[in-house]
C-alpha cells in the first residue's frame, strides 16, 4: 500500500529475491573473549498477541547490525513501528556486542526515512571520502535542507582554499599548499590533511600523500632543516632490501602514528584454503603483531596501505591464492 504497487507487481518470487536471498553466509563467530556472535542475514519478526505484524531484515556483521529493510502491517501504523524496530535493532547491537547500528540509506526529502534522524549521536558517510563519517547534527541537517548534495570533506577543502586566498590575495589557492606552512616553497595545492570523523571519536588523516612533490612526513615535525647529515643513512637504506618501509625515509609516506590509526581489520583476504573471502582479522596471526613492529603480517599490510593510500582501503583485497603459471 505504501509503494502503490499493483497486484501484478507483487509476487512471492519478488519478495524472496528482494528480502530473503543474500550473499552473506550464516555462521557463528566466536571472539577471543569467548562471546559468540551470529553472522549473516536474518529476519527479526515482531508479533502482537501471537500475530506477525512486522519484519526487520538485518545483516549481522562482526562489528555492526545493518538495517536492510523494515515492513509492517498497516494496523499498527499508529504505534510508530519503524522507530520501535530501530530501538530494538540498536539494543541488539549493544547486547550482542556488534558495536554499531547502521540505519542504511538516508534520503533527506523522503518522508518515510525521516524517523532515522531521530536517533543521536549519529554519523553520515561522506560520498566523496568513503572512510569519513561526519556527525549528523542540527548544523549538518541544515545543509541538507539547503542543497540536495552534501560532501563535508569537499566543503572543508573549499573553506581552506578560501582562507588561503584571503591570506594571500595575490596568489592562487590552486598553486599554494603545504609550502605556506614551513616547507619552504609553494607547492601544488591538494587541500589540507582532511580529518576523517569516525564514530569512535578517533581522527584519521587521509588525502595528502605522494601528491605534493615534498615529503608530507615533514608536517609531523621531520622537515629538513637544510643539513645533509642523513644523506649517508638514506643511501644505506636504499641499498638494503630488508629495511622496514617506515624507517626507509621514503618521501611521501605518512607517519607511523597516522598509519596506526587506519582501520585495517576488515580488509578482505582470499586464500586457497577458503572458497570465499573473509576479513583479515580472522587470521590467527593478525593479533600476534602490530602495525609498527617491522616484521609481522599486520605490519606488511600496513606498509602496503601506506604506499597505496588509505582512501583505497575500501577497494583493497589481499589475494593469496595460488594461480597456475
Amino acid at each position: 500500500m505504501v509503494h502503490k504497487e499493483p497486484p501484478s507487481k507483487i509476487s512471492k518470487r519478488g519478495f524472496t529475491n528482494f528480502l530473503c536471498n543474500s550473499p552473506l553466509r550464516r555462521e557463528t563467530f566466536t571472539e577471543r573473549s569467548g562471546r559468540q556472535k551470529k553472522l549473516g542475514s536474518f529476519h527479526q519478526c515482531y508479533r502482537l498477541d501471537g500475530r506477525l505484524v512486522a519484519i526487520g531484515v538485518l545483516d549481522l556483521l562482526p562489528d555492526c547490525v545493518s538495517a536492510v529493510y523494515f515492513l509492517y502491517h498497516e494496523s499498527i501504523h499508529n504505534l510508530s513501528p519503524g522507530k520501535l524496530g530501530a530501538l530494538r535493532e540498536i539494543a541488539l547491537a549493544l547486547e550482542g556486542g556488534y558495536r554499531w547500528w547502521y540505519s542504511g540509506y538516508y534520503i533527506h526529502n523522503c518522508p518515510k526515512m525521516r524517523y532515522k534522524i531521530d536517533f543521536a549521536p549519529q554519523y553520515v558517510l561522506d560520498p566523496e571520502l568513503p572512510s569519513s563519517w561526519d556527525l549528523l547534527d542540527k548544523e549538518a541537517l541544515a545543509k541538507f535542507d539547503k542543497q540536495p548534495y552534501v560532501s563535508f570533506s569537499h566543503e572543508r577543502v573549499e573553506e581552506y582554499k578560501t582562507k588561503l586566498l584571503k591570506q594571500h590575495p595575490n596568489g592562487d589557492s590552486d598553486n599554494y599548499g603545504f609550502g605556506l606552512f614551513g616547507l619552504g616553497k609553494p607547492l601544488t595545492f591538494h587541500g589540507p590533511a582532511v580529518e576523517e570523523h569516525t564514530p569512535d571519536g578517533g581522527d584519521a588523516v587521509a588525502g595528502t600523500r605522494e601528491e605534493s612533490g615534498e615529503p608530507i612526513a615533514a608536517l609531523d615535525g621531520e622537515a629538513n632543516n637544510g643539513d645533509d647529515d642523513d644523506s649517508d643513512s638514506d643511501a644505506e637504506n636504499s641499498d638494503s632490501p630488508n629495511v622496514p618501509l617506515f624507517t626507509s625515509n621514503m618521501p611521501g609516506l605518512p607517519s607511523m602514528a597516522t598509519v596506526a590509526r587506519y582501520h585495517l581489520d576488515d580488509i578482505p583476504i582470499l586464500t586457497s584454503l577458503q572458497p570465499t573471502m573473509f576479513p583479515v582479522h580472522y587470521l590467527a596471526v593478525w593479533d600476534e603483531g602490530t602495525v609498527t613492529d617491522g616484521t609481522s603480517f599486520k605490519n606488511k599490510v600496513a606498509e602496503l596501505v601506506a604506499m597505496m593510500g588509505s582512501d583505497l582501503i575500501p577497494q583493497l583485497c589481499l589475494d593469496f591464492r595460488r594461480h597456475p603459471s
